[in-house]
């Protein structure tokens, strides 16, 4: 039955682009998906029944979230006798979803791993092959059920016996036990959705129907190798600054083009949390520094230690230097020109040139998240007169002026003291 289901599901898709991320839940009889759908509209749209088959019809639901819209498709129970195959396929294409994203269901209350909790994903891939993988998101459901520190564990060994180990994962509570886990579970579908970019599947008839994805592929930039000899020497001062490589988003002539940070020019306008704001001081330095990669699922940054990024951790937004900053906070980050909080995966240390940045609006969006123009919690006062030198007479502010050499020094000295 699962194979003509997701073969109905995907070939019925159009080709286009679709205003609304849509979300089809699939998953076993009883696990909690209408329940889940509840969650997260936070009312009670979908038929729940404790006893039986809730679901007995396709039923999708419209809600906005965090600024995005979104379609969810609640599906009937698979492996249930009682639901008709062939009137599920025909709920299903009469919906004429364009789907992004299949959260594939497990009760993880249940204490074995059963024979169908196999088959679904085996199903998938035999149909389909291992790319379809990529548009899936596993959610794992009724962990109220278990104990606080029982719950990470059992994910975990669930998720690698099932032969998940390389797809994303949420969790989800089969009531209103902490609302973070709804907001947690919203975030990762965006970053799903944002990993495609929102193309919808692309299906070729070529011998068998088959399905294969265009995955965007974004490469990261090989770090810079020195010898360790190099390193002091290069160290010395304070290189607190992001890599010249990231990518920023430049307004110009009603125009907004993606550019690298090296190319900004005094009197840009780039983009920050705010809107777009205007440059007023860069420094470019010429030797290599120290900078910190900081991965998300999609997106990283690229600054130096001492750099101020806002973060949410412990449930409560933070301003944090990026030494600081663990895997498991959550950076803001850039979909759809809308705003969101993905986690951090990985974090790794390299050398590179970097640049320091000024804008009046006091935050920048590079390679998609936000962080801060100021390098350390006094920097904000320390810089300031920056600004009103650049509206005094823009020439001055050049790194290569004598005042500003000296401000430089002056900065590097009082920086560490405050």
């Amino acid at each position: 039955m699962i194979k003509l289901v997701i073969s109905i599901i995907l070939c019925s898709i159009i080709l286009v682009e679709c205003n609304s991320i849509e979300i089809l839940l699939i998953g076993s009889t009883g696990i909690g998906k209408s329940t889940l759908v509840n969650n997260l509209m936070s009312q009670n749209v979908a038929f729940v029944n404790h006893d039986d088959t809730g679901t007995t019809s396709v039923d999708m639901y419209n809600v906005t979230a965090y600024g995005f819209d979104f379609k969810l498709y609640d599906s009937p129970g698979l492996y249930d006798g009682n639901n008709d195959d062939k009137s599920i396929m025909k709920m299903i294409i009469d919906k004429k979803a364009m789907l992004n994203i299949i959260l594939v269901c497990y009760d993880i209350s249940q204490p074995r791993i059963n024979s169908n909790d196999i088959k679904l994903k085996q199903d998938i891939v035999d149909n389909f092959g291992s790319d379809i993988l990529n548009y899936v998101l596993v959610v794992y459901t009724k962990t109220n059920l278990l104990k606080e520190d029982e719950i990470y564990k059992r994910i975990e060994t669930r998720h690698n016996r099932m032969n998940w180990t390389n797809t994303p994962w949420a969790y989800a509570y089969n009531e209103d036990h902490q609302s973070y886990w709804v907001r947690d579970l919203w975030f990762k579908m965006l970053d799903v959705s944002k990993k495609h970019g929102l193309s919808v599947f692309d299906i070729y008839k070529a011998g068998m129907n088959m399905l294969k994805l265009k995955v965007l592929n974004n490469p990261t930039p090989t770090p810079v190798v020195v010898p360790h000899y190099y390193y002091e020497s290069t160290t010395r001062n304070r290189k607190d600054c992001i890599g010249i490589e990231s990518i920023v988003y430049l307004l110009k002539d009603d125009e907004v083009i993606k550019t690298s940070l090296d190319n900004i020019q005094l009197g840009d306008f780039i983009k920050t949390d705010g809107g777009y704001s205007e440059v007023y001081f860069i420094y470019k330095h010429k030797q290599l520094g120290q900078l910190l990669r900081i991965r998300t699922f999609n997106d990283n940054i690229k600054v130096s230690n001492n750099h101020l990024v806002p973060v949410i951790r412990d449930e409560e937004e933070q301003l944090l230097k990026a030494k600081d900053i663990k895997i498991g906070d959550k950076l803001k980050t850039q979909f759809l020109g809308k705003s969101y909080w993905s986690d951090v995966t990985k974090i790794e240390s390299y050398y590179g040139l970097s640049e320091y940045i000024l804008t009046h609006d006091g935050t920048i969006i590079v390679d998609d998240i936000t962080v801060s123009c100021y390098v350390s919690y006094w920097d904000k006062y320390l810089t300031c007169f920056l600004g009103i030198l650049y509206e005094l007479n823009p020439d001055y502010v050049n790194q290569n002026n004598l005042l500003i050499r000296i401000f430089k020094n002056i900065y590097e000295y009082i920086g560490p003291i405050c």
